[in-house]
């Protein structure tokens, strides 16, 4: 699970926030803690989550769930809307995931290439 330095804000429209759906969020939000990387041992990552359940409409995608996610300076916002509230957690949370993987292998490759401008500028003048 998430360690304590996450501040975890939850709010729900029009519906409320049993038992079972905190316990499937808290799932989802495991997943996404394995892809949060904080430099700095003291940073705080707040995660706002809201679930709404949207109206007048009876069928179709009236759930609505949002997470926004800040550590380190950055902040990362996924929505999604479905049939059911596990379905839109469920897209919110491959939303997120997929987000921070991109940013991470971002991260990954800029060192790669500043490590390979260093070792070629090492190797000025040599023959």
């Amino acid at each position: 699970m998430w360690n304590k330095d996450w501040v975890i804000n939850t709010k729900t429209t029009q519906c409320e926030m049993t038992p079972e759906i905190q316990k499937y969020l808290d799932e989802k939000l495991d997943a996404i803690s394995k892809l949060v990387v904080v430099g700095d041992e003291d940073a705080k990552v707040i995660c706002d989550i809201e679930i709404e359940k949207t109206q007048p409409r009876q069928h179709g995608p009236i759930w609505r769930a949002e997470i926004n996610l800040s550590f380190g300076g950055n902040m990362y916002r996924a929505e999604a809307t479905a049939e059911s509230i596990n379905a839109a957690l469920d897209e919110v949370k491959d939303e997120m995931t997929k987000r921070l993987r991109r940013d991470k292998k971002k991260r990954f490759d800029r060192l790669r290439r500043s490590g390979a401008k260093i070792k070629e500028w090492m190797r000025f003048g040599r023959k």
